[in-house]
C-alpha cells in the first residue's frame, strides 16, 4: 500500500516505480499529473475505490514500463484507450467491476506479455476478439458479466486453443447457458449481468 521507489537500479534509484492506492477512499478521476511518472512507473493499482471515476487517461499508453494496471471495483467509465495496447510489458490488467464499455479492440493481441486479464462485470459489447488467442502467456481470462454479442454462441476457438494445446491458460471464465456453451472454460456463469 502506498508508493515504492526503485532501490536496485542505479539510474532509477529513488524514483517511484509502484503506486498502490487500492481501497483508499479515492474519489474524482485519475490525475494527469501521474503521467509525469511515466518513464519509470511499473505498477498502478487504484482498485476498490468506488468513488474513483472518469475515463482511463490516454497517457496510460505512454507508461512504457507498465507491468500491472488495476482499476477494478471503481466507477471508471468510457472505453479502453487505444494507447493502452502499446504497453508491451503489461502482464496484468484488472478492470472488473468498473463501468468500462464498448468493444474490446483487436489490438489487444499486441499485449504479448499478458498473463492475467480480468475484464468481467463491466459493460463491454461486441464480440470477444479472436486476437486474444495470440496471448500465449495468458494464465487467467475472465469475460463473464459483460454485454458481449449474445448471437455468438461460443468463445473463439483461438481462445479455447490456449487451454487445449498445452499453453498456460488455467482460468477461463465466461457466461454459459442454453445458447452459449464453452467446452474449454474452467468456470461458467449464468448469462446475466452483474
Amino acid at each position: 500500500f502506498g508508493l515504492t521507489c526503485s532501490a536496485s537500479d542505479e539510474q532509477k534509484k529513488g524514483l517511484v516505480t509502484w503506486i498502490d492506492l487500492s481501497n483508499n477512499g479515492l474519489s474524482g478521476s485519475i490525475p494527469n499529473e501521474l503521467s509525469l511518472l511515466s518513464d519509470n512507473l511499473e505498477l498502478l493499482w487504484l482498485s476498490a475505490n468506488p468513488d474513483l471515476g472518469g475515463a482511463l487517461p490516454h497517457w496510460i499508453g505512454e507508461v512504457k514500463h507498465m507491468q500491472s494496471l488495476s482499476v477494478f471495483e471503481t466507477t471508471i467509465s468510457g472505453t479502453i484507450p487505444d494507447s493502452l495496447y502499446n504497453l508491451s510489458k503489461l502482464s496484468s490488467l484488472r478492470v472488473y467491476g468498473s463501468k468500462l464499455e464498448g468493444a474490446i479492440s483487436t489490438e489487444i493481441g499486441q499485449l504479448n506479455n499478458m498473463q492475467w486479464l480480468w475484464i468481467h462485470g463491466c459493460e463491454f459489447t461486441g464480440t470477444i476478439p479472436t486476437e486474444l488467442g495470440s496471448l500465449k502467456k495468458l494464465e487467467a481470462l475472465t469475460v463473464h458479466g459483460n454485454a458481449f454479442d449474445p448471437s455468438s454462441d461460443t468463445l473463439p476457438s483461438e481462445v479455447c486453443d490456449l487451454r487445449t494445446t498445452g499453453m498456460n491458460l488455467e482460468h477461463l471464465w465466461t457466461n454459459c447457458d442454453a445458447n452459449r456453451s464453452c467446452d474449454c472454460c474452467t468456470k461458467c456463469f449464468p448469462n446475466k449481468r452483474r
